[in-house]
């Protein structure tokens, strides 16, 4: 599990859905990786959230969960 870094999954979720990452307590720091994460070149993108997506495999039902890539890009 990605410990504690609930704020990146979420940014990885919205990102496979397409969307900007939901509201939260934690919305700035959402915000900050998201914004990062769209700076990147869509390549690298990409393998941010496959490399993040892999880290989380260990979660998959958990609190921390991803979405199914659905809307992956």
């Amino acid at each position: 599990c990605l410990d504690g870094d609930r704020d990146v999954r979420a940014v990885v979720g919205a990102w496979l859905a397409g969307s900007l990452p939901e509201s939260g307590a934690a919305i700035g720091e959402r915000r900050l990786v998201w914004e990062r994460l769209r700076a990147l070149p869509a390549e690298e993108q990409a393998r941010s959230v496959v490399a993040w997506r892999t880290a989380a495999l260990g979660c998959e039902g958990g609190p921390g969960a991803l979405p199914a890539a659905g809307g992956a890009r």
